[in-house]
């Protein structure tokens, strides 16, 4: 069985692969031997292909995004007018009007293959990018039910007309060609397509809600074209800069919408405000503008009454503080600016319209530049630049000489801060009524620095989060009882207090505020640890792991392996006491010792017990006779953040952060710090995937404890992607993008997985492969295309070498696996079966080192360079090989990515040099 199966595939693919390698069952079917066996033919080149109109052409196939050449399916004849135009020249204001004559065409032109699942982004005409707004075109998706175009069917007759089902295409109406030398232009066309793959665990389809950044930018909100004018009398956008002629938020929710979640629900909106100081007392929350000097029609900015003039500024930075190697010169605002007062109001409008439940997210940036010599209340010598707002907390610190932590002063400088704080939060609240409402509104996140403040000893009060109950009281008479108000607490905060002091405290400092009858929902700022991986022994979580072959199918992106953490490994069963039993992985297990036996107490993690008990405090480690007002199962959970670094291992800390600016940039721990998309959707399908399945019902509100709905995934941007990051002068930030937690330009990245069932599906074997073992940081592929007459089995050859994954025939099925899962095992000679006396049992065969490359080349599409061909090259240090393996694939990637792929090719090479 196994071998005629193998054999069926081989041929359905492409080539007879079956013969040589189903003839031993379980045995390795690699790319290598393959092409040994049957040469495939070369992957297309990655040019941008020309505009043609021909019949018979090949129709390109298409996963993910890539800018394609088109087919003209139809046109309509020339139409000639003519039109008054002003005269030119010196005197043209008293120069007679001219005539001219102007021609005009429409036209279809046909893209891809289409199944309902594309959407059109930008288009060029003639190599420039096109201003769509300008023009009438009407796209089509290749559904199966999609009707005939009205124009071409008023033209050619209703009975005369196709549908073009299963082709994308797209209809330009009545173009007019004067700017293109009276002839139809070259059209090409950027299209993302999210492949029709029935897969509920995929982030596409189990993720509903996002949180909406970036929070700063003046305008970056509005839906009204924002224009700024410098004194020389020079004008641009401020919210518009991308080709398709829509508002910067239109463009980039329509790519959340049809390109991105199959199912959207709910969009949590932040707009910041900065904090001043991470003193308590000194610190003011305010509004501020990027440059004090700039005018901006129709309106200008405006936030609770503050104009520009009298606005504070943010810090002005060099270029190379945001990003180290620029070659920008003088200063850039170090952060947007408070998104205007009108363009919150029409966000929150403009989200409605779509659809979308809104909730709002008032945000804080602490903007303390370096060099501030401010007193830190931590004790270093100044206060540590730009860092995170959790930091603010009394002076001096918990745990700092003189810290008034647990005395009255501590109460005064906290009511000093939300004297402030409450300004921005109830300004906030009354322009969400007067926008129309809202469906949550967030009083405030990770303040966790002021919450484990106490006035007084012992379980005694916490005045920030009397603050907060005030607050939120407050908040609830405007916004009404039909908005849902909560706190947004870091994942550290929301459980209890449990200083590192000797004291033993145990303190449910929340439950005041999460018990309160003014909040609705317990908002939790997720960003768990689910890995404790590294590339180096020991590496205890490596040892476990499905086997298929001779591969260990188990890396940091198993989604196996992190969902076994959700509720397991680190800040659940065992903690590290110290960085050096972190380095040893010395796990301390996490018990309670006491007669309570309430390990979940002790546990970050244990979300579901946390929620489903009483609390009782244990100051000084003991447990208090009478509960907390805290009611179990009372209220459900919100991840009102959840989030992972596109970054290595960022499943081991995702809370950290890449921003070359601030104090708190890090990669996480063990992390190479090179870019992984793949952990990061892994992350995000892993938690959203296990509380959707696993979340117990509330007995008293008779619903899930987390519903999958009030999961906001952090984060997708208003600015659309690719021109952000693209845009370097337009936004300096850009490149947090590369390892941040932004998926924007991420949630269309297709799995290698998809690509290869649908390449099975064309042949009729997708029942009969195994596609699990396609895991690692290679595996998410921004976009593929193949525009030639080429087999599903030469499309997965060039897959195989560009990805480095392999075949392998295991009873009965294909399965699909990276090669970085090669599993090594010792084998005696003891173990051998030996045909004769005269049999020695193995040979090893080593490749001359001149015979294996030096360096590797791989041209790819490079989707920041308009999808041009962009070329990479690793090389090898040491050795004398002269040799370049030239590898080519219309895949498109970033240049990081591409320098991955080319190293591990490299490194493949050498491997396999002894067989």
């Amino acid at each position: 069985m196994a071998t005629l199966l193998l054999g069926a595939v081989g041929t359905a693919l492409g080539g007879p692969i079956g013969g040589a390698v189903g003839a031993v069952a379980g045995a390795l079917a690699d790319n290598a031997l393959i092409n040994a066996l049957t040469p495939h033919k070369a992957a297309d080149q990655p040019n941008v292909p020309i505009t043609s109109a021909s019949e018979g052409v090949v129709i390109p196939k298409l996963w993910g995004r890539m800018r394609l050449g088109g087919n003209v399916i139809w046109c309509s004849r020339f139409q000639e007018t003519t039109v008054k135009v002003l005269g030119t020249g010196k005197g043209s204001l008293f120069s007679p009007a001219q005539k001219q004559q102007q021609f005009t065409i429409s036209f279809a032109v046909a893209f891809c293959e289409g199944d309902g699942g594309l959407s059109l982004q930008r288009l060029w005409a003639d190599g420039n990018e096109l201003d769509q707004s300008k023009y009438t075109i009407r796209f089509y998706d290749g559904d199966e039910a999609q009707a005939p175009d009205s124009l071409i069917e008023s033209i050619e007759g209703v009975n005369a007309t196709p549908a073009f089902r299963g082709i994308c295409y797209a209809v330009f109406d009545t173009m007019v060609l004067t700017d293109f030398g009276n002839r139809m232009p070259q059209i090409t066309a950027e299209i993302v397509r999210r492949p029709n793959v029935a897969d509920s665990n995929d982030l596409n389809n189990c993720l509903r809600s996002v949180a909406l950044l970036p929070g700063s930018g003046e305008f970056v909100y509005g839906i009204t074209a924002y224009t700024e004018t410098d004194s020389q009398g020079n004008s641009k956008s401020e919210n518009a800069h991308s080709s398709i002629g829509l508002p910067d938020l239109e463009a980039s929710i329509n790519a959340l919408m049809f390109g991105g979640l199959s199912n959207p629900n709910a969009v949590m909106l932040v707009v910041t405000w900065f904090g001043t100081d991470l003193r308590a007392g000194s610190c003011q929350i305010v509004p501020k503008v990027e440059t004090n000097a700039k005018s901006v029609t129709p309106q200008d900015w405006s936030v609770n009454g503050i104009s520009r003039a009298s606005a504070q500024a943010v810090s002005q930075v060099a270029p190379s503080l945001i990003n180290p190697g620029s070659l920008f010169t003088g200063t850039v605002p170090a952060f947007g600016g408070t998104p205007s007062d009108n363009t919150v109001s029409q966000a929150i409008a403009f989200l409605k319209s779509r659809g979308f439940r809104v909730g709002f997210y008032p945000f804080i940036m602490m903007d303390i530049p370096p060099g501030n010599g401010l007193p830190d209340p931590y004790g270093g010598s100044q206060q540590a630049q730009f860092p995170w707002r959790g930091r603010i907390t009394c002076s001096p610190a918990i745990g700092q000489p003189g810290t008034v932590d647990k005395t009255a002063a501590a109460a005064t400088q906290i009511n000093s801060f939300f004297s402030s704080y409450n300004t921005m939060v109830t300004h906030y609240a009354t322009l969400c009524v007067a926008a129309g409402g809202v469906d949550a509104f967030v009083i405030g996140s990770e303040l966790v620095g002021l919450t484990t403040v106490r006035s007084s000893p012992g379980d005694g009060n916490f005045p920030a989060v009397q603050a907060l109950k005030s607050l939120a009281a407050s908040i609830k008479t405007v916004v009404g009882s039909s908005c849902e108000v909560g706190y947004a607490a870091d994942w550290s905060e929301y459980h209890s207090y449990r200083p590192s002091d000797g004291t033993n405290d145990v303190i449910f400092n929340m439950d005041p505020l999460w018990s309160d009858t003014n909040i609705d929902f317990v908002g939790i700022d997720n960003y768990l640890p689910l890995s404790d991986w590294r590339d180096t022994l020991p590496n205890a979580d490596a040892a476990s792991g499905a086997v298929v072959a001779n591969y260990q199918v188990l890396a940091p992106h198993d989604k196996a392996y992190l969902q076994a953490n959700v509720e397991g490994g680190e800040d659940y069963a065992w903690y590290y006491a110290s960085l050096s039993d972190r380095v040893a992985q010395t796990r301390t297990p996490m018990v309670d010792t006491s007669p309570a036996h309430e390990n979940w107490v002790f546990r970050q993690k244990d979300i579901r017990n946390w929620w489903s008990y009483t609390h009782y405090s244990r100051p000084g480690g003991t447990r208090n006779t009478s509960p907390t007002a805290w009611s179990a199962q009372s209220k459900p959970i919100w991840f009102t953040e959840l989030g992972c670094p596109a970054v290595d291992k960022g499943s081991n800390q995702p809370n950290v952060f890449y921003d070359p600016k601030s104090s708190e940039s890090a990669f996480p721990h063990f992390s190479r710090g090179s870019k992984d998309d793949a952990i990061q959707r892994a992350y995000l399908e892993a938690t959203i995937c296990y509380w959707r399945d696993n979340a117990p019902t509330s007995s008293v509100y008779s619903g899930p404890m987390v519903d999958p709905t009030n999961i906001f995934a952090w984060a997708w941007d208003a600015r659309p992607y690719p021109d952000f990051p693209a845009k370097s002068t337009v936004w300096s930030d850009y490149g947090n993008w590369e390892y941040g937690h932004w998926l924007s330009g991420r949630l269309t990245y297709v799995p290698l997985k998809w690509i290869v069932t649908e390449l099975a599906k064309l042949v009729a074997v997708d029942a009969d492969i195994d596609t699990s073992g396609l895991i690692g940081a290679t595996t998410l592929v921004p976009g593929y295309t193949s525009q030639s007459l080429i087999s599903p089995r030469d499309i997965l050859a060039n897959l195989m070498d560009v990805f480095q994954f392999d075949a392998v025939e295991s009873i009965g099925v294909l399965r699909f696996v990276m090669r970085a899962l090669t599993r090594m095992t010792a084998v005696t000679s003891d173990q051998l079966v030996l045909d004769g006396a005269t049999d020695v049992g193995f040979n090893v065969t080593r490749a001359q080192e001149t015979d294996l490359p030096g360096s590797v080349k791989l041209t790819y599409a490079d989707v920041y360079n308009l999808y041009q061909s962009g070329s990479i090259e690793a090389r090898k240090n040491v050795g004398n090989s002269q040799n370049v393996t030239a590898v080519s694939t219309n895949a498109v990637l970033d240049q990081g990515q591409a320098k991955g792929l080319a190293d591990a090719i490299l490194q493949q090479a050498w491997m396999a040099r002894e067989t």
